[in-house]
This record gives structure tokens, C-alpha cells and sequence, in this order.
């Protein structure tokens, strides 16, 4: 990255940082209860993570160059196959962390595995 494009590090952390930390709290403390199941989370997450890798290879095939992550360029179709499972799996991790975190805030431990 060119230097005059970089940020110092406080506003780099805000601008990336805050977002996630406001909506977590508003997730936690002002949302009513999620209905998602783990399944349910899982789909969704694998869903996104493949629809996001194919947007990708759509602007690929458009451009010659991976639009924002320019470095998948450098990856097989099986490397990228295990970075986007693997994004998928965090993702379903972090929608069940985070519906376990607001049943423990709220009071709502209904939190049933495979239902």
C-alpha cells in the first residue's frame, strides 16, 4: 500500500473496529431474541462465503484481478475452497457465539444444538 494511503493506527482501528463493537452491542443489549438455529446458522454462513467467492470470480473473469482481495490471485481453486469454508465455519461459529453470549446477557440459556 502506497504510504500517503495509509491511516495511523487509532483511526485504522476505528474505522474497522467500531462497527462490529456498536452492532454486537446492539445485538446484545437492544435486539429481541434470535429464532436461528445452528443449522440454520451453518446454511446461511456457507451460503454467503460461496456467493461472495462466486461474486468474486465474476469480477475476475470482468477485470483480470481479484477486485478486493487482490491476493486470492495467488491461491489454487482448492486453497480458495478451504479459505472460503473456512470463512464459512467462523461465520457459523460467531452467529453461534453471539447467540449464546445475549442468551447468557438476557437470560434466554433456550439455546438448543441441533434444533
Amino acid at each position: 500500500m502506497p504510504p500517503e494511503l495509509q491511516l495511523p493506527f487509532l483511526p485504522d482501528l476505528g474505522f474497522h473496529a467500531m462497527p462490529a463493537v456498536m452492532l454486537t452491542l446492539d445485538l446484545i443489549l437492544l435486539s429481541p431474541p434470535w429464532t436461528i438455529k445452528v443449522y440454520g446458522a451453518m446454511s446461511i454462513s456457507v451460503a454467503v462465503a460461496f456467493l461472495y467467492w462466486s461474486w468474486l470470480e465474476l469480477c475476475f473473469t470482468k477485470n483480470g484481478w481479484y477486485v478486493p482481495i487482490t491476493s486470492l490471485g495467488l491461491l489454487t481453486t482448492w486453497q480458495r475452497v478451504v479459505l472460503f469454508g473456512f470463512s464459512a465455519t467462523m461465520m457459523a461459529g460467531s452467529t453461534i457465539a453471539l447467540k449464546w453470549v445475549y442468551g447468557k446477557v438476557n437470560g434466554t440459556d433456550k439455546f438448543k444444538r441441533g434444533a
